[in-house]
């Protein structure tokens, strides 16, 4: 497990593996799971899942949000639900109930980061699995599009990212400084700036014309190009 800290917040990245990990597929009936290629899979076709180890502090942790970060596998226009499931192994049925986000559109081009913020009771979830483990299931309209999951190496495998507020001695070593982050509109992290005073503006040099968020200490800042 990965522990960060950022001005004003702090995170604890949960990458460990994402597994067990999986989809099932719909063809004359929802075939599998199907746990092979590292993927899941969201879609009219699709229904996938997800499982993490929780580390057992998580349950004494005050949690501010939770992001689910991503790494879409093919190309495809897909509508999504991210959703709660209970205990492995699920049902193609369990992957579908209970969303937590509704109606996500993540990045059509394969081989892109995103991050989706994750509602619902999804903080008292976590901390009702610390210990243990806690699992995500997918389900969507449009067309089957399927994500990196569980590729044995980090960049490509999930990642469950739980956002905490940092201590008041980790705020005073940084002084007045924040930590700034640029994301493109569809979620996916564009520059990461590190800590800058708060009334930092980046340059747009280099980016594509369009909208972006720039995530300043406890702020965001809508910027267009």
């Amino acid at each position: 497990m990965l522990l960060l800290s950022l001005a004003l917040l702090g995170d604890d990245t949960i990458r460990d593996c994402c597994e067990p990990t999986g989809y099932y597929q719909y063809i004359f009936g929802w075939q599998g799971p199907i746990e092979t290629n590292g993927c899941t899979g969201a879609g009219p076709n699709l229904r996938g899942y997800m499982y993490w180890p929780i580390p057992s502090y998580i349950a004494e942790d005050t949690i501010s949000a939770v992001y689910l970060r991503m790494v879409t596998n093919t190309s495809a226009s897909v509508t999504m639900n991210i959703n709660k499931v209970g205990n492995y192994p699920p049902t193609p049925q369990d992957c579908a109930d209970e969303p937590y986000t509704t109606g996500y559109v993540p990045p059509v081009p394969a081989n892109v980061e995103f991050l989706v913020p994750l509602g619902g009771n999804i903080v008292s979830d976590i901390k009702s699995k610390a210990g243990g483990s806690f699992g995500l299931g997918l389900s969507g309209s449009g067309s089957d599009k399927f994500f990196n999951a569980h590729f044995g190496w980090y960049p490509y495998d999930a990642w469950l990212i739980l956002v905490k507020p940092i201590g008041e001695d980790e705020k005073s070593s940084r002084g007045e400084l924040v930590r700034a982050i640029l994301y493109d509109a569809s979620g996916r992290m564009v520059r990461d700036y590190g800590y800058v005073s708060e009334d930092f503006v980046p340059e747009m040099k280099g980016l594509r014309g369009g909208v972006y968020i720039l995530a300043r200490g406890e702020n965001a800042l809508k910027m267009v190009k």
